[in-house]
């Protein structure tokens, strides 16, 4: 087995039948396996299918390569909070700061 480089792990599925080298030689498919970068790394390279698994929502799953493997593509996600105090439309505009319509002169109305 390779070393451990990165102590951080993921949660993965590695797809593929037959003996997973790179895990010890257990038997593929293996799913739900905390995996390190550089375990993750040594799978790609040999031709492995390997997909991330959101902590939040196991049901998605994203396919690893060798250009986004390095970080998690579920690290970055953030989640957007509602305004503690929303402001309302009377508190942005008063009455006195609307305009009033100007009435048209007879030259100004387009007829069709």
């Amino acid at each position: 087995m390779s070393t451990i480089i990165n102590s951080k792990t993921r949660k993965c599925d590695v797809i593929y039948n037959g003996a997973i080298a790179e895990l010890g030689f257990i038997s593929g498919p293996a799913y739900n396996c905390k995996l390190t970068t550089s375990q993750i790394d040594s799978l790609i390279r040999h031709g492995k299918i390997v997909f991330e698994i959101d902590p939040r929502n196991p049901l998605n799953k994203v396919k690893l390569d060798i250009g986004n493997y390095k970080e998690s593509p579920f690290a970055n996600v953030t989640e957007v909070k509602p305004l503690v105090n929303p402001l309302k439309a009377k508190d942005l505009i008063s009455k006195e700061q609307i305009p009033i319509k100007a009435e048209l002169k007879a030259d100004q109305i387009f007829r069709q």
